[in-house]
C-alpha cells in the first residue's frame, strides 16, 4: 500500500495505491480493518480532501462488481465501501485471463468520497498484462497560467535591421545603463535595452512545447492498437451479453495482441537502425548531428550512478553524499611519497604585467565574427542581433568591459 497527499490550491486529495495478494478470510479481514483505519486517519488531519483508494483488490461481487460469484474480499470491500460512503466507478471488466473456458471479471477497483465529473476509462492491458490499463481524469480546480514549456521563436528574415541599427545608435546609452558604477547593475541594463529593441523591429511569436512524442510510432504501429482495440471491444460486449461465440471472440483478441507486439517490436528496431544511418551521414560539428545525440541519449539511456555503500555500512543515496565518499575513497588511495620536498623557488624576472586595454575595434571584430547559429546567452540576445548590429553595439560592451575592469569586479551575470 502506497499513501501520497496532493496538494493543489483549494483542494487537496489523498491517494491510498493498494494491492492485495490471495490472502485468506482472516488476513483479508485485517487488511481491511487497517484501510478503515487509514480512512479515519486521513478524514481525521484533512477533513476537507478527497479519498481515493485504487488498486488491485481481487473481489468478486455479483450485484455490485458484476462478477460471477460472491467471496470473502468482495463482501468485505462493499462493506469498507458502504461505510466510508465511497463510490466505485470502475463498471466494466479489468482482468483478461490467458486460460481457456475463464471469463474477465472486474478486478481493479477506484473508490472515491467525490465522484463528480470523474471519466474513467478502461482501454486494452499493456505489453503482456492480463491487466487492464485504467486512465481516468479527476476535477481539478483551475490552475493559473504559467510560462512552462513556452518560449519566443524570433522571425529573424522579418526582422527591419536597418531600422533597429538605427535605433540602437540613438539609444542614451549613458543615461539608460551607465549612470552608476556597479558593474552587476550595468550589465543587467544593457541587454535590456538591446532586447528591447528586438521586441520593436524583429516580429516574434511563442511557442509552446507539446513533447518529442514516440518516433519510433509507425502508422502500422497505429493500425495494430486500433484492431486491438477493436477485437478487446468485441470480446468485452460479447462476455457482458453471453454471445454464443465467446470463444472466437477471445481467440481473435489474442491474435490481435499478438500481431501489435510484434509490429512494435519491429517498429522500434527500425528507429534504432534510421537513427544509426543517421548519425552516420551527420557531420559531428553539424547541429543536426548533436539534436540526433541528445534525443538517442534521452529516450535510450538515463545514465545514473547507483547509490554507494560508506565503511560503516550506511548508503550515500544524494549526489553531495555520493560525491563526498568518492573524494575519501580517491584521497586514502592517492598518496605520493614526496619525502618532505619543498616547491622549487621560482625567481623573479624582473617584469610587470602591461595593462589591459580592450579596444573598440576588436570588440566589434569578435562580434562579427560569432557563429550565428550558436545558442544564446543567458541573457537570451541571440549571436545574430550582436552581429549584425556590431558597429552600433560595441562601443556600449566596450564600455560596459572598461567598467568592470576599473573597479575591478566582474557582473554577477
Amino acid at each position: 500500500m502506497l499513501v501520497v497527499r496532493v496538494d493543489l490550491l483549494r483542494q487537496s486529495q489523498v491517494y491510498v495505491c493498494l494491492y492485495r495478494s490471495h490472502n485468506g478470510d482472516l488476513e483479508t479481514s485485517q487488511l481491511f480493518d487497517h484501510l478503515s483505519r487509514v480512512a479515519d486517519l486521513a478524514q481525521e488531519q484533512f477533513p476537507y480532501a478527497e479519498l481515493v483508494f485504487l488498486g488491485d483488490f481481487k473481489a468478486h461481487h455479483e450485484s455490485w462488481l458484476n462478477s460471477f460469484k460472491i467471496d470473502h474480499a468482495g463482501r468485505t470491500t462493499h462493506a469498507f465501501a458502504l461505510m466510508h460512503d465511497f463510490t466505485q466507478l470502475v463498471d466494466q471488466p479489468t482482468r483478461i485471463p490467458d486460460i481457456d473456458g475463464q471469463g474477465p471479471s472486474l478486478l481493479d477497483l477506484l473508490l472515491t468520497s467525490h465522484s463528480v465529473d470523474y471519466r474513467v476509462v478502461v482501454q486494452i492491458p499493456l505489453g503482456s498484462s492480463d491487466h487492464s490499463l485504467i486512465s481516468t481524469k479527476v476535477p481539478q480546480p483551475k490552475l493559473l497560467p504559467t510560462n512552462a514549456g513556452k518560449r519566443s521563436i524570433w522571425h529573424y528574415k522579418s526582422a527591419e535591421w536597418d531600422v533597429m541599427r538605427d535605433y540602437f545608435a540613438s539609444v542614451p546609452w549613458k543615461e539608460c545603463c551607465f549612470s552608476g558604477k556597479d558593474p552587476t547593475a550595468r550589465a543587467a541594463a544593457v541587454p535590456g535595452e538591446i532586447l528591447l529593441g528586438m521586441e520593436y523591429y524583429i516580429p516574434n511569436s511563442d511557442l509552446i512545447s507539446r513533447g518529442m512524442g514516440n518516433r519510433w510510432s509507425t502508422r502500422e504501429c497505429g493500425d495494430a492498437v486500433s484492431s486491438k482495440q477493436a477485437a478487446y471491444r468485441s470480446w468485452i460486449n460479447g462476455c457482458a451479453s453471453r454471445a454464443p461465440n465467446i470463444d472466437s471472440l477471445k481467440a481473435t483478441y489474442n491474435k490481435e495482441s499478438k500481431s501489435w507486439k510484434k509490429t512494435y517490436i519491429r517498429a522500434v528496431a527500425q528507429r534504432i537502425v534510421q537513427i544509426g544511418h543517421d548519425l552516420i551521414s551527420h557531420h559531428t560539428s553539424s547541429r543536426s548531428f548533436w539534436r540526433l545525440t541528445k534525443s538517442v541519449h534521452n529516450n535510450f539511456c538515463q545514465p545514473s550512478l547507483p547509490p554507494l555503500r560508506n565503511p560503516n555500512g550506511s548508503v550515500a543515496y544524494s549526489p553531495q553524499e555520493k560525491a563526498d565518499l568518492l573524494a575519501k575513497l580517491f584521497a586514502h588511495n592517492s598518496v605520493i611519497d614526496d619525502c618532505s620536498a619543498l616547491p622549487p623557488k621560482i625567481l623573479s624576472c624582473g617584469h610587470t604585467m602591461p595593462d589591459i586595454k580592450i579596444r573598440q575595434r576588436d570588440v566589434r571584430a569578435e562580434l562579427q565574427s560569432l557563429d550565428v547559429w550558436k545558442a544564446n546567452g543567458s541573457n537570451g540576445i541571440p549571436a545574430i542581433v550582436l552581429k549584425k548590429c556590431a558597429a552600433e553595439l560595441s562601443p556600449v560592451l566596450t564600455r560596459l568591459f572598461h567598467l568592470s575592469l576599473s573597479t575591478g569586479c566582474e557582473p554577477e551575470a
